[in-house]
């Protein structure tokens, strides 16, 4: 009984400092503004929504400004520190920018674009922090749900087994910093995972759900391609069919919608890279 209530009164603590500092975190994603990722997405999503190739822009503004990324002077690249093509940037002479919006950070591939594009393109500016900030708390919140029933699964059951595990994970995961810089930073890492989990907990019992799924989280190949290895360990080949399926169906879109060649696409976004060396996630990594 003591045992019991020290638990409780523990987790109760954890979960009022989590609620503070969630409040505080969600009150600054809604101001964060155009330094938001959701805000750099949707900048590209409008490109997108004019026919315009933001891959491209964003890189001829690059090496306009940079130089072209190759070798010999990539180790400048890496100490300027970028996060974003800035309006701050010089973009004179490049036919296609618009000059409300400034340069696109094109840093997702095209296949992902296209699909991020369909989400958010059509929301107004002014709503764009809060209608994100909502995702977020909805996909946190079924990522919750699937990690509270897969420890159901493996965890000995008790009389409050679903509330005392729902209640632990609650405390840790909203405790957990990177949780609340996704939130801070209106990033994409949330979405991305709760989707992956989905995917990877359904591939035995619905292969084709499952690469559905996964060809979806791939809009954020970075932190999606190191788990591709599971469908192929597991010989899951319809799930990988699909995921690979959706990757193709939507570069050929991409190509369609911006009057350009997918493999074009591919090469600019592979191109600009190399300028977010001190991102968290990069291809080069």
């Amino acid at each position: 009984m003591k045992r019991s209530f020290a638990i409780w009164t523990l987790v109760t603590l954890a979960m009022g400092i989590a609620a503070a500092w969630f409040h505080s975190t969600c009150q600054y994603a809604l101001r964060s503004g155009w330094d938001s990722d959701i805000i750099r997405q949707w900048v590209v999503s409008r490109y997108i929504a004019a026919r315009l190739d933001p891959w491209r822009l964003s890189l001829t503004t690059l090496e306009n400004n940079f130089g072209k990324a190759t070798d010999d002077n990539r180790a400048r690249l890496r100490n300027i520190r970028l996060y974003e093509v800035h309006p701050d940037l010089d973009t004179r002479g490049i036919k296609g920018i618009l000059p409300e919006l400034g340069p696109p950070t094109a840093v997702f591939p095209p296949p992902g674009t296209i699909m991020l594009s369909l989400c958010i393109g059509a929301i107004p500016e002014k709503s764009v922090l809060a209608a994100w900030l909502s995702v977020n708390a909805v996909f946190t919140f079924l990522l919750l749900v699937l990690l509270v029933k897969y420890m159901i699964n493996v965890l000995p059951q008790g009389d409050n087994i679903v509330v005392e595990i729902s209640a632990v994970m609650a405390s840790l995961l909203f405790l957990w910093p990177p949780l609340h810089e996704a939130f801070r930073q209106g990033q994409f890492s949330i979405v991305t995972t709760a989707i992956l989990v989905g995917s990877l907990i359904s591939m035995d019992r619905s292969p084709m759900w499952s690469g559905v799924l996964l060809g979806v989280a791939l809009f954020k190949p970075s932190m999606i391609l190191p788990f591709m290895i599971i469908p192929l360990i597991r010989k899951q080949w319809m799930s990988l069919a699909v995921a690979s399926s959706i990757q193709v169906g939507g570069l050929l879109i991409a190509g369609l919608w911006v009057h350009e060649s997918p493999v074009h696409l591919v090469l600019d976004w592979l191109h600009i890279a190399p300028y977010m060396f001190q991102g968290a996630y990069t291809v080069q990594e």
